[in-house]
């Protein structure tokens, strides 16, 4: 029990939580999938569309049905055991798995100099774990954080990256195990002086192109259960329960076409596309559109019928896009041909080959098409000077360049097929506050629709860009057009959500409670991330209005749903108002094992332990903050993007 009475306190902590406020502010997130910062699925908005969505396109595979159940690559293998081995044998299937000690890089430590930060992996009670920690100067260690490693993301062969458990949220790990250095550096995303640290939330997108089947575990909770490890036989075949009841039945069969799972080979090309776009179409924004969630999608459909991916304009088209399928598209091998495709030139049963056998199967796919005769130059060069230029007479050399990423130490092919003399690393902050326009032909949709999901984009592309210039132009953008929507009586939640925020950040608090409201008036049955975000905003207009009941209420409830330290640091405020200091204090401490590198929240401990006595916790919380002010930059939060 506290010795000091409430109203001291309450005077005492006053000063500490105005600075704590002054900082929390009326920020407001889109939380992308994870309430993480930028990744390839931190760049989506999942919504709750007003009806039951636009007709899907008749396919004659059976198993697109939503009645047809996922069976499991068990079952697949039990009777297709060549390809089921063939498969187990690339990298696809060993993209996620659980984390054995024994299976693991040795431990290892090092220091991030742009932050100051060490960084160590070492072995506890058969475990792998990382640890994050600040040096005194008298070689004492302060942990800012460590974990013991969950899951394993990446077959290795480029690099494993790790994934931790904290109450019941996967958060990915700021160091990996980068194969070509044979040693551990920063995480993807992580190499700057503001690193993340242990805050990287992961969702169900994120685990989606990595693992098995993967779901929330409620609709109110970013908590991500899988249903197999391994990347599925059924992402590319779609479920399997039809085809396995089908071969059970002991009637004799003709020769025709087996319809009772896809097979991607038999689809036309934008179908056969879309199951490789699933993961490799790394657009700038993509919003879910027409009704159709991203995750319902099934093989043997478009995928541009459950997602809309966009890009800026540009001038400069070949060296803006990222997305492998992207860049395909825009070959000129790809634009004269009927029928190559992603699986021209990938097998997806096809063991991993060495990287000779890589030069000569990729040659030989080029060749098929290219064919050398004594009459005709392949590519234009004789084999000469061809191999002056590649030894080993490496088509994808020249023709699918090489080029950097945002992933430390890795580069990937650029799958532009054709001559590359520009710098193909992408720079979107020197876009000039492109146009978004879409990837794919959205033209089946309404024109409301269309609006509706270019708004959103500009919404998720203004806050997911780092470092975006533009962003108050993206997000002007996106308010035209979603009031525009809204003023046409289209009445969806996301939307609502969405004019909420744009309101919020314009200081409109009256339109924002209003467009919040009604957003939340079926709130059960919002996905977790629009109920957790409008929530948010709610409970910051509420505390601005001194209704500190109201506020604590949402928050309570947002913190369950979403792992971010800005949400528990406002709960604590609206728990000292309301005069549950100890919940106060639980409620910062949590802040601060979420975001352990914020010297703000790490005086507010400090100072509350100085008046609560606790003189063991108060040097503890002292020499942490004096090692953040000396040894970091400013502290990087993750929330979801805002909107000021």
């Amino acid at each position: 029990m506290c010795i000091f009475s409430r109203s001291a306190l309450i005077r005492r902590f006053q000063f500490v939580f105005v600075v704590l406020l002054l900082l929390v502010g009326m920020r407001v997130w889109w939380q992308s999938g994870l309430g993480r910062p930028r990744s390839v699925a931190s760049k989506s908005l999942t919504f709750i569309h007003r009806d039951a969505g636009h007709p899907l396109p008749v396919t004659e595979f059976q198993n697109t049905s939503v009645d047809v159940k996922y069976v499991g690559n068990q079952v697949c293998g039990s009777c297709h055991a060549e390809q089921f081995a063939n498969y187990q044998a690339t990298s696809h299937s060993q993209a996620f798995c659980k984390a054995r000690e024994m299976n693991e890089p040795p431990d290892g430590s090092f220091q991030h100099q742009a932050s100051g930060k060490y960084y160590d992996v070492f072995r506890r009670d058969g475990q792998m774990w990382h640890r994050e920690s600040l040096r005194s100067e008298s070689g004492g260690i302060v942990v800012l954080a460590e974990y013991p490693m969950k899951y394993v993301v990446g077959s290795g062969q480029l690099a494993r990256t790790y994934l931790v458990e904290d109450a019941g949220f996967l958060v990915e790990s700021p160091i990996t195990w980068y194969a070509s250095l044979n040693a551990w550096q920063m995480s993807p995303g992580f190499d700057h002086p503001q690193t993340l640290g242990f805050q990287r939330t992961i969702d169900e997108r994120c685990l989606f192109c990595h693992s098995g089947r993967t779901t929330s575990i409620g609709r109110a909770r970013d908590e991500v259960h899988y249903e197999e490890e391994a990347i599925s036989c059924e992402r590319c075949h779609g479920p399997g329960s039809l085809h396995v009841e089908r071969k059970k039945d002991t009637q004799p069969r003709t020769n025709e076409v087996d319809f009772s799972i896809v097979h991607p080979a038999r689809l036309p090309r934008e179908e056969n596309e879309s199951i490789c776009a699933q993961c490799h179409l790394e657009s700038a924004s993509f919003v879910d559109v027409g009704g159709h969630e991203w995750a319902q999608f099934r093989p043997g459909y478009p995928l541009r019928y459950f997602v809309a991916h966009y890009r800026p304009e540009s001038s400069d088209d070949h060296a803006k896009v990222v997305g492998h399928v992207e860049q395909l598209r825009q070959s000129r091998c790809y634009q004269e041909s009927a029928n190559l495709t992603c699986i021209t030139c990938h097998k997806p049963h096809q063991r991993s080959l060495t990287p000779s056998q890589k030069i000569e199967w990729h040659r030989n796919q080029c060749l098929s098409c290219h064919s050398e005769t004594s009459n005709q130059k392949v590519c234009g060069l004789v084999r000469e000077k061809r191999i002056q230029q590649s030894a080993t007479d490496n088509c994808v050399q020249c023709h699918m360049v090489r080029s950097p990423t945002e992933a430390p130490h890795v580069a990937t092919t650029h799958h532009r097929i054709g001559f590359h003399n520009q710098d193909l690393h992408l720079n979107r902050a020197l876009m000039n506050a492109s146009q978004l326009v879409p990837v794919e032909d959205l033209s089946y949709l309404s024109e409301t629709d269309r609006a509706r999901s270019l708004g959103l984009a500009n919404i998720v592309f203004a806050e997911t860009e780092e470092g975006n210039p533009f962003r108050k132009v993206y997000l002007e953008r996106a308010r035209r057009l979603l009031e525009k929507v809204y003023s046409s009586g289209f009445s969806d939640s996301v939307v609502l959500s969405a004019i909420a925020q744009l309101k919020l950040g314009d200081g409109d608090m009256g339109g924002a409670n209003r467009f919040a409201q009604l957003a939340l008036r079926d709130a059960d049955s919002l996905n977790h991330v629009v109920r957790s975000n409008t929530e948010s905003n709610l409970a910051k207009i509420y505390f601005q209005r001194r209704d500190f009941a109201a506020a604590q209420r949402l928050l309570e409830n947002v913190v369950q749903q979403r792992r971010v330290a800005d949400d528990w640091s406002l709960l604590g405020a609206c728990r000292q108002e309301n005069g549950d200091i100890s919940g106060a204090i639980s409620a910062i401490e949590r802040a601060v094992q979420i975001s352990p590198d914020d010297a703000v929240l790490t005086s507010v401990l400090v100072e509350l332990s100085r008046l609560t006595k606790d003189a063991k916790r108060y040097e503890y919380y002292r020499e942490r903050a004096r090692l953040l002010k000396l040894s970091l930059r400013a502290p990087h939060r993750i929330t979801a993007p805002t909107i000021p």
